[in-house]
């Protein structure tokens, strides 16, 4: 696999009558150059033809190319969810997925959040194909799902009173 373009390089000696031509498409077209470049995927049959017009037995290569890095749909950089994800990782040659959570590599899957605060944290997504293309997501899950706290206070603390009572509300939430 490779990212960029590949040069194709043909090494042929003939000691009788020289080398004429090379063939990139298994004898359909010749030319004299011994390289050639491929932008994009391929199967070839390689053949090389004497002066005498001797050719030679065919070498098959595979030449795979993606230029194109991972996409991780559902999911944007630097962004902080508040209800569950779920992401999608669009890629043919897919090689990693390296889901983290607050730094420490955790089981990769395409749903978080199902388990509530307790999937509070900052993740990072680092998804690489075959070629060594890179995508990498880093976000934020912040999810309350926890009841704020509150203590209640009356003056006069007495049960019974004969006057106005204030009634006092104190109430704390950590995520909200």
């Amino acid at each position: 696999w490779s990212n960029s373009d590949v040069m194709v390089t043909v090494n042929a000696t003939d000691d009788m009558s020289g080398v004429q031509a090379y063939s990139f498409d298994d004898g359909s077209t010749w030319q004299t150059g011994n390289t050639k470049e491929y932008t994009s995927s391929a199967d070839i049959t390689v053949k090389v033809k004497d002066n005498m017009n001797n050719i030679s037995i065919a070498e098959d290569l595979s030449i795979k190319i993606d230029k194109v890095a991972p996409v991780i749909k559902n999911i944007v950089n630097e962004t902080t969810y508040t209800e569950v994800v779920n992401f999608e990782i669009v890629e043919d040659n897919l090689d990693t997925a390296i889901l983290k959570k607050d730094g420490v590599e955790i089981e990769y899957t395409t749903t978080l959040g199902n388990n509530g605060s307790d999937d509070n944290g900052t993740y990072s997504l680092e998804v690489t194909d075959k070629a060594g293309n890179k995508t990498t997501v880093i976000f934020t899950i912040s999810i309350d799902d926890k009841a704020p706290d509150f203590t209640l206070t009356k003056s006069p603390s007495t049960e019974w009173s004969n006057s106005d009572v204030m009634v006092t509300v104190n109430a704390t939430d950590d995520m909200s």
